[in-house]
């Protein structure tokens, strides 16, 4: 089934863009239109160190210096005959990377999965090409599929070749004549045992037990759709319980998960940044 998904463009920007090699050319930052033409643009992030002003510092070591900006503290330091200390800072700035036809896309695909660690949702979208670009980019003529260790792929996101999201690799297998790769589907889906989260909150934070039982009956609401985990938290205000509110809500959380899916190495296609596999149906 070709993959014909259409996406507003703000709800796709920060893609990130695979080239047919299973390379990263980039991420989405903005859509051009042409005349004849609509242009996706690609940026790239980079770090770049820079040297400012430790403040906090200089406030230590010279305290009767007050606010002022960087011009008027180093005409100030001359006047003064004292050293201005530095920190080095580093930041993340976006790189124009180049600019893809839209005729050249595959496909698009945005899933939502619950970041439990995070305690909110989140989201993988790709967009897939049909050149080669980042592999010209490289200078590699072709990227092999040959077995891997698990360190090696662990972790990278499969996408079929019509640019569907299918998840991230868990593992490798092992199975009839050939290895394969275990994938850990998107998983969006779960409820909150509110019920279990009250009665554990009351062990030892029994005063904010009673103000979450009076917004939302435990009793009546045993059961909460993860949906509402926002909600959730704007109600248990960690500011004031601390972390350890959060902790306790992480073990009274299920998520409905999907049947892990196994892909046989020989469907496969490449195994680059991204893992580009057959479209089909594992089992």
């Amino acid at each position: 089934m070709n993959n014909l998904r259409y996406y507003a463009p703000e709800d796709v920007l920060n893609s990130i863009v695979v080239d047919s090699q299973g390379l990263i050319f980039g991420r989405l930052s903005e859509v051009k239109y042409e005349r004849n033409e609509v242009y996706l643009i690609v940026d790239i992030i980079v770090e770049t160190r820079r040297r400012v002003i430790d403040y906090n510092e200089l406030k230590k070591r010279y305290p009767e210096i007050t606010w002022v900006r960087d011009d008027e503290l180093k005409s100030l330091a001359k006047q003064m005959d004292i050293t201005i200390p530095y920190r080095e800072i580093i930041e993340k700035v976006p790189i124009r990377k180049g600019s893809v036809p839209l005729s050249e896309v595959v496909g698009i695909d945005k899933k939502a999965y619950f970041d439990i660690q995070k305690l909110e949702f989140r989201y993988d979208s790709i967009i897939l090409l049909s050149s080669a670009r980042e592999a010209r980019y490289r200078g590699i003529k072709m990227v092999n599929r040959e077995y891997k260790h698990p360190d090696q792929i662990c972790d990278k996101i499969v996408i079929s070749t019509n640019a569907e999201l299918l998840g991230k690799v868990e593992t490798v297998v092992i199975g009839p004549r050939e290895p394969g790769i275990r994938l850990k589907p998107y998983v969006s889906k779960g409820e909150i045992l509110w019920l279990s989260y009250i009665n554990t909150l009351k062990k030892e934070f029994n005063e904010l037990a009673s103000i979450l039982s009076d917004k939302i009956d435990p009793y009546k609401n045993s059961r909460i759709p993860l949906e509402r985990i926002s909600e959730i938290k704007k109600l248990i205000n960690i500011g004031k319980w601390g972390t350890r509110v959060l902790d306790i809500l992480k073990e009274n959380i299920v998520l409905e998960r999907e049947p892990t899916k196994d892909i046989p190495w020989s469907k496969i296609k490449k195994i680059g940044d991204v893992i580009i596999v057959e479209a089909d149906e594992y089992r």
